[in-house]
């Protein structure tokens, strides 16, 4: 009998090393029996910047295998938020990796417990399998339905196979150049306009969003998910921090923050400060909100 061996892929440039660490920590100790393939498409060239996480993915017995990428590939794409260069590089992950499944993953990611059971998702025919994003409603930017709904991209088991078939990887870049204005999200909004909705929904457990968090969101993410929804918020397994600021920022307020710490502070950047801590923004926190009220209130007049 084959042993399970899932294989995962990250993309990622130079700044996200630290949040991969992690991401890639929390993988490796929430499933300590499996041995994973991970692969990562990355623009690093120094190979020696990327010791330290293979020395960690080798020392739970798993591999870590690059794929370069010149960053070149995608300089015309466009760049909003939070996002990097880095996301669209998974557009080219049926032609980088061979293999017919993948587990596609955000470095903002904490997962908190097994995936055996994500990675066993019958895919049939589709392309991928992902899950719904209540956050995103202006669906008539990419001539989405309701019924179509919008997929979030931090986690995707990607079926390659149909991707090669379909050549979907080159299709939504094709997209992504033709319409620059009604990209928002990167690529995210590409995968979702060229699938119109041919995409195979997961339970929410599997990225648990920052959104969820938000009581604005929550309505419409109960009528999607139904009790699979609080379920998911109060034991996650695949935490997703996909707003700004990030956890690993001082200005972030996720209510799941010291989870990501907690991981962080079990690898080599243990005892790391947030970036952002600076006197500004230890005077903005101590500052009380009805105080910052009141503050505006009389410049406004």
């Amino acid at each position: 009998m084959n042993p399970f061996i899932p294989s995962v892929l990250f993309t990622v440039d130079i700044k996200f090393i630290q949040p991969l660490t992690v991401t890639i920590f929390s993988l490796l100790k929430s499933n300590p029996s499996v041995s994973f393939k991970i692969y990562l498409i990355t623009e690093i060239e120094d190979e020696s910047r990327l010791d330290s996480l293979k020395s960690l993915v080798l020392s739970k017995g798993s591999q870590l295998i690059t794929k370069k990428i010149g960053a070149s590939s995608f300089s015309n794409q466009k760049i909003k938020y939070h996002y990097s260069i880095a996301n669209y590089y998974r557009l080219l992950a049926a032609e980088m990796i061979p293999e017919e499944q993948v587990l596609y993953l955000d470095s903002d990611i904490i997962v908190h417990g097994p995936i055996q059971e994500l990675y066993a998702t019958d895919l049939a025919e589709y392309p991928l399998a992902a899950v719904y994003d209540p956050q995103v409603q202006d669906l008539d930017r990419l001539e989405l339905s309701a019924e179509q709904g919008y997929f979030n991209s931090g986690v995707m088991l990607l079926n390659l196979k149909i991707w090669r078939e379909q050549n979907l990887g080159y299709k939504v870049i094709e997209y992504l150049t033709n319409f620059p204005t009604r990209i928002q999200y990167a690529d995210q909004c590409g995968l979702n306009a060229v699938l119109q909705g041919n995409w195979l929904r997961l339970n929410p457990k599997w990225n648990v969003m920052t959104s969820f968090f938000n009581p604005k969101h929550r309505n419409t993410a109960l009528r999607y998910f139904g009790e699979a929804f609080d379920l998911a918020v109060q034991k996650p397994i695949i935490l997703h921090y996909s707003d700004s600021p990030k956890p690993w920022e001082f200005r972030n307020n996720h209510p799941l923050k010291k989870l990501y710490w907690d991981y962080l502070n079990q690898t080599e950047f243990k005892r790391r400060f947030p970036k952002d801590l600076t006197f500004s923004n230890l005077l903005r926190w101590a500052v009380p909100n009805k105080l910052k009220k009141k503050y505006w209130k009389l410049r406004q007049k």
